[in-house]
This record gives structure tokens, sequence and C-alpha cells, in this order.
């Protein structure tokens, strides 16, 4: 799924609207040469080769995010990758609790592109949630499989993969990053913030009981 023009400018563009934007931090295995991601994150392990990953996700709409199906916001951040070095993330989509054709599974999406050099990349990223025990969630929702591509989007030509995890220490780091934005007074940040995590403990409460 390439982002798309009118993604990223409906994004930018909801300045007026009460917002929430969090930070997060995953790193793991991951290797160039390999197209599936828990292979690369062995051969990653095995070579200790990691890709490092730091964004900022932004939700410009809370109330629009809340109400559409693809729970879409936007990314921003660095990343490391040692075969490729310090890398900026160029734009980038998050999509949250995403319902697939399989009623019984979820997607989170993370899909960025970058640069370097004159070549373009592209990393595919998404944590599988499924409809089953509730013990586990954590590791469902800490896990990103990713592919990295050389090119602008997923057509391009696979040429790495790896998994990036979600340490506890980085989600409790996480909690302390959630901020709300354009609310006007606060009870209106309260209720924003209190809006998104309904949103979030009621989608694992339907995924896993």
């Amino acid at each position: 799924m390439k982002i798309s023009a009118g993604e990223t400018t409906l994004l930018a563009t909801a300045t007026e609207a009460v917002g929430l934007v969090f930070r997060e931090r995953m790193a793991g295995g991951f290797a160039l040469g390999e197209t599936d991601p828990r292979k690369g994150e062995r051969k990653g392990l095995e070579s200790n080769s990691r890709f490092d990953l730091q964004v900022t996700a932004a939700i410009p709409d809370l109330r629009h995010f809340l109400a559409d199906p693809q729970h879409t916001g936007a990314l921003t951040g660095v990343a490391r990758f040692g075969p490729l070095g310090d890398l900026e993330v160029l734009s980038g989509v998050i999509r949250l609790f995403h319902r697939t054709e399989d009623p019984n599974l979820k997607m989170m999406e993370y899909r960025f592109a970058f640069r370097q050099g004159m070549r373009a990349y592209y990393v595919a990223g998404q944590k599988e949630i499924r409809r089953r025990r509730l013990l586990h969630s954590w590791s469902e929702t800490t896990t990103l499989l990713c592919r990295l591509y050389e090119g602008s989007d997923a057509h391009a030509p696979a040429v790495g993969a790896g998994v990036l995890h979600l340490t506890l220490w980085e989600f409790l780091k996480q909690l302390s990053t959630f901020q709300v934005t354009n609310a006007p007074s606060i009870t209106a940040r309260t209720s924003a913030l209190l809006g998104f995590v309904r949103f979030f403990a009621a989608e694992l409460l339907d995924s896993y009981l």
C-alpha cells in the first residue's frame, strides 16, 4: 500500500482539530538479502545487524481518526541500519487496528519512505493482531514484521527483512510521550486522551476476549 499524496495532504492540513502525538522506539535483527521477516531477524541477530527505528506518530484530527475504519496517522522520525547508516523518514503512515478480509485478523501498519544517497527505500511493517487469548496481546502489539524495498513503495523489489520489537522499558517511556494538540482546555485534553485510550482498549478486548 503506497502512501498517497491525498493522505499526506489531509494529515498535514488538519491543523485546527484536536489531535494526538506520541513517540515510539523499536529495534531488532534485520538483514539484507532476506524477504521473510523472521529469517531476516535470525540472520540479523547472528551477524549483529540491527534496525533501530524512532518515530513520532501524529494524529492531526482525533475525531476523524476514531471514525475512520483505517485509523490513519502520520509518521516522521529517524532510523539506523548498519548497511545504510543513519536515515531520516521522509514520509510515513501508521494505521492502528486496521481490519482485514480475515475477521480474526487486524493489523497495525507502519509504512515509511527514506533515501540513502540517490536511492529511494521503503519499509512496510505490520503488527498482526489475531483473535485469540489475551496472553498473546503483549507479543503481538509490540512485534513489527518488516520488509525493506528498494524503491518508493512496496511494489519495488524487496531487499531486506527483519523484526522490530518494542521493549517493556521503551513502552513505559512511550506512555510519557502522549500529548494532545490544539485542545482549548484541560477538560478537552483529558477527554481527547481518554477517547484514544477507550479506542485502544476496546480494540484489544475485541481481539482477545
